[in-house]
């Protein structure tokens, strides 16, 4: 998993090393890192299984004075150190990159301390509770750690490390089988539970068989036991003594036996000694689900884990220190796999979508801590910065002005001289957003666009490959003298991806309360963003802290702001005798680091070299205008007219022609109205704009259906509440999250 994280941020362009240990024979991950361009650095070393407690820690001091020498040697923006080796790989990082000037995240897997502390060893116990201690500063350090469950990220909160950036990202599968794989017909008619895994006493294994002894008195089921391990002697001997004949100690298998073997059985057993959830996650979860066998999973009732284990249908949970309880929990899973409730396809691609690769990628470089700083010209990526441009060639501020004052004349209402006069105008106070609006119509005339486009190619040109894309329409703001703007916030809260950079560009001279507030300090920035999540503020509460975080932006137009996503920003009252109008735009290093925002609102490099026709530019340029169907339905509270008026005006917006309104039929959940226009849409139609996701079925499987029609049908899924659309596979993974992920509701916003 770690080497398609480390091939994907290749990829994106990110100069990159991996530091580990190799075998003399191991070409294979040589071969991978060539092929990626990823310098390797390797330190051959024997495996350490079954060596001795010294010759393990002489290895483990080796590894950890080679990462020393490379990072005293080495000067990287970014160094990522996981939990293995336990905790020392980690400080030792901690420590180097403070030293060096770099930033450094911290990936958690297992959390190795509290496991040791609930060792029955009091040597274990010691060591524990001092790296734990260790561990403490290893989180607080770093700019971000990465966990895989909401248990794991309390338990490393509870180290006093609640101020600490901590993030859920749960594994993907490596090499998931694909749903056709997956056999419905292996369902024998008494059901096969499997453990494949060690057995030791962290599996709490002794319990499970306990549990099967009083199941096995009212349902017949057979239980495969596969793998070895301390406690496997024992353990066969606990069977006989419990007389389970239908119980099977198979031990250790070749890989390949072993896969055969649970592929022919019906339910996995994830057994777990109480409290284990709290420290790891097991994975063999997931290679369960994806194999489309659901599981029994010993875990505490009401976890949030349980949960999301029984909502997501993956499995039922088990109790894993009541005997009678978890013999409850097995008799209602075989009773599930004899009823044929769900089938393997089912859940091997619930599973698929749940652990894709891509949708585990698309997070992990989401989060901004995990960007690595461009190096191309200015680099801009992670703090506000300043270019300026030759306003002489870019007279931006003339076509907005020489545009507001042709309304005016047009209406026979007074001009205005300047900009910075812009409140002058008679009822701009009253009817702001019409004029905005009418600003956003300019930005997609010809004359704009020309001027727009090479603006955009020449930024390109000097801070970018040819990669990146540009929003093609920017968002005008006017701040009335007297009057107030937009609230604090980041960029990133509204979908913007990490590798976004946000242009600000003031068309009047700018200062004190009629500019733009910018926080001071990217790492204070992130700080303050944590905590407005930790302590769930209000916007108020927003508002007033963000404005003692923040300075006024001195600047004029030839001035050209730029500043990462997470850099809070806002405005304050304007007290000041002048309005300020700007707008602002985006830029991204590619189309993949778009964040949630669709790849149409975005130029790339080409087409802003294509010459710009006489006719209007819509948001979806190059392209005949959309004719879309509007499609509303059952959605959170929002009535079918009120979506209607919502949709009208968004296709007002975007160019979008409506040539009919279809609403789904309410009473059914499997939305036939959509799966008709997605497979069978109607000439003359080639999009259906819909509401919100919130109107997609909740069943995946249903929705996965749709979203693959609609491709094969060449209809594209306008999603308006959150200005998504669905074009062809790489949209999905996008809409899903938004799916699984709800946003708050929407607000009509042309940007």
């Amino acid at each position: 998993m770690l080497k398609d994280i480390a091939a994907e941020h290749a990829r994106r362009g990110d100069k990159l090393t991996v530091y580990t240990t190799t075998s003399a024979s191991d070409v294979a991950r040589r071969a991978w890192a060539a092929e990626h361009g990823i310098e390797l650095l390797e330190l051959e070393l024997p495996a350490d299984r079954g060596l001795s407690t010294v010759r393990r820690s002489l290895h483990l001091l080796r590894f950890l004075l080679g990462l020393l020498y490379i990072l005293t040697r080495r000067r990287f923006d970014l160094v990522i150190a996981t939990s293995n080796p336990p905790v020392a790989a980690a400080a030792l990082v901690r420590i180097a990159s403070q030293l060096r000037g770099a930033a450094y995240a911290y990936y958690v897997q297992d959390i190795v301390p509290e496991m040791l502390m609930c060792s029955a060893s009091r040597a274990s116990r010691c060591v524990g509770r001092v790296t734990r201690w260790i561990d403490g500063w290893n989180v607080r350090s770093a700019a971000v750690t990465i966990t895989l469950s909401k248990t794991m990220r309390q338990t490393l909160r509870s180290r006093g490390c609640q101020d600490a950036s901590i993030e859920v990202l749960q594994n993907f599968a490596v090499d998931a089988p694909s749903p056709e794989e997956s056999d419905d017909s292996k369902t024998t008619a008494i059901p096969t539970l499997v453990f494949a895994g060690n057995h030791g006493q962290l599996q709490n294994l002794e319990h499970f068989l306990r549990s099967v002894k009083i199941a096995s008195k009212s349902t017949a089921f057979r239980v495969l036991m596969l793998g070895g391990g301390s406690e496997r002697a024992r353990l066969s001997q606990v069977a006989h003594e419990f007389h389970l004949d239908n119980v099977e100690f198979a031990g250790a298998l070749p890989r390949s036996e072993a896969q055969r073997r649970i592929a022919a059985c019906d339910a996995g057993i994830v057994a777990a000694a109480p409290g284990l959830f709290r420290v790891a996650y097991p994975s063999k979860l997931i290679s369960y689900a994806l194999a489309g066998l659901p599981s029994l999973v010993l875990t505490e009732t009401g976890s949030a884990e349980g949960d999301e284990i029984e909502s997501q249908g993956l499995g039922v949970t088990a109790s894993p220190t009541n005997p009678h309880q978890a013999a409850v929990a097995i008799e209602k899973l075989v009773g599930r796999i004899t009823c044929g409730e769900s089938t393997r396809h089912d859940l091997s691609r619930t599973a698929s979508w749940l652990y894709s690769r891509d949708a585990y990628l698309h997070t992990y470089f989401s989060i901004p801590q995990l960007s690595v700083p461009s190096h191309q010209g200015s680099a801009m990526n992670y703090s506000n910065d300043r270019l300026q441009f030759d306003t002489s060639r870019f007279d931006f501020a003339k076509l907005v002005l020489d545009e507001i004052n042709r309304h005016q004349r047009a209406i026979g209402l007074q001009q205005v001289e300047e900009l910075r006069q812009v409140h002058k105008v008679d009822g701009i106070a009253q009817h702001l957003e019409a004029h905005r609006q009418h600003l956003f119509t300019l930005f997609r005339t010809p004359a704009f666009q020309r001027l727009y486009r090479e603006f955009g190619k020449q930024l390109i040109d000097d801070h970018f490959t040819t990669e990146a894309v540009i929003q093609k329409t920017p968002t005008v703001r006017i701040q009335l003298a007297g009057g107030n703007s937009v609230s604090f916030h980041s960029d990133a809260w509204y979908g913007h991806g990490s590798r976004v950079c946000s242009f600000w560009l003031p068309l009047t001279t700018v200062s004190g309360a009629n500019s733009l507030q910018m926080a001071r300090d990217i790492d204070e920035s992130r700080q303050f963003l944590s905590q407005i999540a930790e302590e769930q503020m209000d916007l108020d509460e927003i508002n007033d802290k963000a404005a003692a975080l923040c300075d006024p932006v001195e600047a004029a137009f030839g001035d050209l702001i730029v500043f990462n996503g997470d850099m809070v920003h806002g405005t304050v009252h304007n007290a000041t005798p002048t309005s300020r109008v700007s707008f602002d735009f985006r830029i991204a290093e590619s189309v993949t680091d778009i964040g949630m925002k669709p790849a149409a609102n975005f130029y790339t490099y080409e087409q802003l070299s294509t010459p710009v026709s006489d006719h209007a530019c819509g948001e979806i340029a190059r392209r005949p205008r959309r004719r879309s169907l509007m499609y509303s339905g059952a959605c959170r509270g929002v009535s079918a007219k009120s979506q209607l008026v919502f949709l009208n005006e968004y296709a007002r917006i975007n160019d979008i022609d409506i040539v009919g309104s279809e609403s789904e039929i309410v009473v059914f959940d499997y939305a036939p109205v959509l799966q008709k226009y997605a497979k069978n849409p109607p000439s003359g139609i080639d999009s259906v704009l819909l509401f919100s996701v919130d109107l997609l079925p909740a069943d995946p499987d249903i929705r996965r259906r749709i979203y693959e029609n609609a491709i094969a049908s060449k209809v594209a899924l306008l999603f308006g509440a959150e200005d998504v659309c669905l074009s062809d596979e790489c949209d999905i993974a996008k809409v899903e999250t938004l799916v699984t992920h709800p946003q708050p509701a929407p607000t009509l916003s042309a940007a």
